[in-house]
Formats: C-alpha cells, sequence, structure tokens
C-alpha cells in the first residue's frame, strides 16, 4: 500500500531573535507547502513569514480560560488536518523543538502511527544557551535535569553531586495560562525542597536566555535562602530556569588502575578553569601547571596524528556538499540518481565523483582530506554503499564490494 502523501517536519527557532536557527530548518521552511509556529518573538515571526507566506502562527490558540494541555492537543491537531490533507508541513517551535514542546512529540507520534513521514530537527534550547553563558560543562561532575513540578509530585531524588537544571521554575503546578499575569502559588514548596536537599547557603542561579539581539541574558546568583525573600521572588518568571551547582563531590573509587584510568589525568581533584559557582568545593589548578608545561612543550616536537590528511576537496565538490546541506530539491535529486546527479556537475576530481556516486557519507567525507589509497578504508557496499572499514580495497573508477566481518572497532 503507498504511502500517504503528506508529511511533517517539526523544527525550533531557537531562543534568541534569528540566530539560532539552523540552516536545515531554514532549508525546510522555505520548501513547505503550510509552516506552522509557536516562537517567542516578533523578529522570528517576521523571518519565518518572509521564507514562507503561509504561515499560521498557533500562539493564537492559548487561551487564559484554557487548560494548557487542550491547547497543546488543538496545536497537534492543526498540523495534522494539514497533514492529512496532503501537504508538506512544517512546524517551527522556539528554542530545540523537542525540549519542553508536547504538541511537537505528539503530532509526530500519531503522523507516524496513521503513516505518514515525520520527523524532528535539532534546534538551540534554553538549556544549550545556559551552558553557554554560565560556562558549565555537562561533563564536569555530570548534570540532571529536571521540571520543577516533577520534582514535588513524584518526589525526585536530587543527585546532588551534579550540576542540577530546573526547568518551569516560575509556574509550578499551573496547568492553565494567563497572558500577561501568570501566578506561581506552589514556589514555595519548592523552596522548601531545595533547602531540605542543599541548605540555605548553597548558590542558586536563575537564568533567562536572551531572546532579542537588544539585550543580554539574565544571570542573577541567589542563595536558597534568598529565594524567601519577596523582591527576589517577584523577579522570577515563567522563563527562569535556576542551575545549581554540585554540593559534594564524590570520592575517587580504588582499583582505577584497572579500569585502564590515569588518575592524574581522569581524577584530579583540582581543575582549570575552576568551577564557576562553587569554586570551594573544587579548588583550581594553575593554568600552567606541570602537566600543562609538559604538554606545551611537546608542541616543538610533537609529529601530529599518524596518518593525518588536511582537507583537500575541489571548489566543485565543496560546493556540491554545501547544496547538497541547504537545498532539499538538491538532496531529493541526489537520492533519486547519485550518478546522473554527478554527471551533471563540472570541476570534480575523479575520486570525488565516485565517491558522491557510492552514496557513502563516510568515502566522501574521506576524500575530501584526501584518503585514496591503501591507508584508509575506500570500500563500498553496492546497494546501501556503506563503508566497511578496516578494509585495504582502493576505489579505482569503480565500486568495489568488499564484506569484512573482522572490522575493528575505530
Amino acid at each position: 500500500m503507498e504511502a500517504p502523501k503528506g508529511s511533517l517536519v517539526i523544527g525550533g527557532a531557537g531562543l534568541k531573535s534569528i540566530s539560532q536557527f539552523t540552516l536545515e530548518t531554514i532549508m525546510h521552511i522555505e520548501k513547505a507547502n503550510q509552516v506552522f509556529y509557536c516562537v517567542s518573538d516578533p523578529i522570528a515571526e517576521g523571518f519565518i513569514r518572509s521564507k514562507n507566506a503561509n504561515a499560521e502562527d498557533l500562539y493564537q490558540y492559548y487561551s487564559n480560560s484554557k487548560e494548557r494541555m487542550a491547547t497543546y492537543i488543538q496545536m497537534a491537531e492543526v498540523m495534522l488536518k494539514a497533514v492529512r490533507e496532503g501537504l508538506q508541513v512544517v512546524g517551527i517551535f522556539y528554542g530545540h523543538p523537542g525540549f519542553f514542546v508536547g504538541p511537537a512529540h505528539r503530532a509526530i507520534a500519531i503522523a507516524l502511527d496513521e503513516g505518514y513521514s515525520a520527523r524532528m530537527l535539532p534546534g538551540i534550547s534554553s538549556m544549550d544557551c545556559l551552558f553557554a553563558d554560565l560556562l558549565i560543562d555537562p561533563a564536569d561532575h555530570g548534570c540532571q535535569i529536571v521540571e520543577a513540578t516533577e520534582i514535588l509530585v513524584r518526589g525526585r531524588t536530587l543527585q546532588t553531586s551534579t550540576n542540577v537544571i530546573l526547568f518551569q521554575v516560575g509556574c509550578i503546578g499551573v496547568t492553565g495560562f494567563h497572558l500577561t499575569d501568570m501566578k506561581n502559588p506552589h514556589f514555595q514548596s519548592l523552596v522548601d525542597r531545595l533547602e531540605k536537599d542543599y541548605g540555605l547557603d548553597h548558590p542558586v542561579v536563575d537564568y533567562r536566555a536572551a531572546t532579542s539581539p537588544l539585550e543580554e541574558s539574565s544571570i542573577n546568583r541567589h542563595t536558597i535562602a534568598d529565594l524567601r525573600k519577596p523582591e527576589v521572588q517577584e523577579g522570577i518568571s515563567t522563563a527562569s530556569t535556576f542551575y545549581l551547582p554540585p554540593k559534594i563531590a564524590l570520592p575517587v573509587v580504588e582499583g582505577l588502575e584497572q579500569l585502564g584510568l590515569n588518575p592524574r589525568m581522569n581524577c584530579s581533584p583540582m581543575m582549570y578553569p575552576p568551577h564557576p559557582f562553587n569554586a570551594s568545593l573544587f579548588p583550581a589548578s594553575s593554568p600552567y601547571g606541570d602537566m600543562e608545561m609538559e604538554a606545551i612543550a611537546s608542541l616543538r616536537s610533537d609529529t601530529g596524528l599518524e596518518g593525518y590528511r588536511p582537507y583537500s576537496a575541489s571548489i566543485a565538490m565543496q560546493k556540491t556538499m554545501e547544496s547538497l546541506s541547504t537545498n532539499i530539491g538538491a538532496i531529493e535529486k541526489y537520492k533519486a540518481s547519485p550518478k546522473d546527479f554527478v554527471a551533471a556537475i563540472t570541476g570534480l576530481e575523479l575520486s570525488e565523483e565516485k565517491a558522491l556516486e557510492s552514496g557513502s557519507a563516510d568515502l566522501v567525507k574521506s576524500v575530501m582530506h584526501g584518503y585514496q589509497d591503501e591507508k584508509f578504508t575506500t570500500a563500498i557496499i553496492k546497494g546501501t554503499a556503506a563503508i566497511i572499514k578496516g578494509t585495504t580495497a582502493i576505489i579505482k573508477g569503480t565500486t568495489a564490494i568488499i564484506k569484512d566481518t573482522t572490522t575493528p572497532p575505530h
């Protein structure tokens, strides 16, 4: 049975006006028959409309007398109706489209259940902005992400040895919507819980990402005790996100050598740069200690990565790959017939032509760095055009078919 012709793509607008749209998202907006959007900035709204005149604002479905869940169901259904009519539909939501965006997940799930093509594109979320503005690396100490109401409703355990990020602290337990006066009657219950887990003196950051080129992100440092002050509570909005640095440092387990880990490199209690919000718990080392000076000194004699080759693609190859990355029409033609697509391009090297004809992303990347000999795998599986790494086949004008079941991990 032939699949339905309508389709759904959900993308994100990011937070800061139009500067955080991805090229991929813009490409889909321009190609769509119908665009639906729910963004937090009129500049982004105008930008979407400039890319596609068939655009409708989903924000209109909110109501001061309606539960937000009902609004989200309606938003999803409006998009699905257009999909069922056979249209190529794009939905755009502020931030990352899958990050606290219920209607996006609902619409995609229903579309897939009904046999339509549906997918989500990655975008820049408020958490991405937080990591950048607060200079937090989730790889240091780990990271726990929790919706504030969930902490109270389900008694979620807060991992106080990690970076903790609490979302929607400005509308705890609120299921309705108010355009200009959103209340937060249960905030005190959250403060009670944070005090229990962290104590009164632990730092907490009230963070709001910038949504306009005319403003900076808001970063307000408090202690948990400060959260009980009326003047502090008044400054907390529905856009607020709380960041809490680790309260405790976990000890290093024994037997690291058996795991092949070097305590000096992997588990040093000292770090640089110091933790921006709890330097007393994680004291800073010198930026130029013995290990750092040793690494810097070795630059003089460092021979570099064995087998490394610098970028060496032709201008034609670079422009072709840029087109395939930003033009839906180009990628559709390529997928229909890679060989015919390549035949229409002038200026490609022979190895580049063969790589493109193979349909293998790995081979294309390899050829753009000049890997064309026995030092690098260039085998292609016919039909799927997948690279089987670990072989020593050479591409010479035609596609080699090699099946290697002993491929080592890379």
